[in-house]
């Protein structure tokens, strides 16, 4: 995203087997992604004069309601949620 704004909703998706990867590159801009609660998230990206806030209220492996994983990469570069 080059000066502007997405927002991406995944409540209705399904994750396979293994989890999934999915790559968000900022340049002066912002992503928004939603979840499901079910997902567990993983945050891997690398930020300049940017943030990455993980918002997401993670499940307890323990209560067995995990139903897939989510890693988020990419770089952000003067922007950011």
């Amino acid at each position: 995203m080059v000066f502007g704004g997405m927002e991406m909703d995944l409540w209705g998706a399904t994750l396979v087997e293994g989890g999934a990867v999915a790559e968000a590159n900022v340049f002066y801009g912002s992503v928004e992604l939603r979840v499901p609660r079910i997902w567990k998230v993983n945050i891997q990206t690398t930020t300049v004069f940017g943030g990455v806030e993980d918002k997401c209220s993670q499940p307890n492996a323990s209560d067995n309601i995990v139903t897939g994983e989510l890693t988020i990469t990419g770089s952000v570069f003067c922007g950011g949620d």
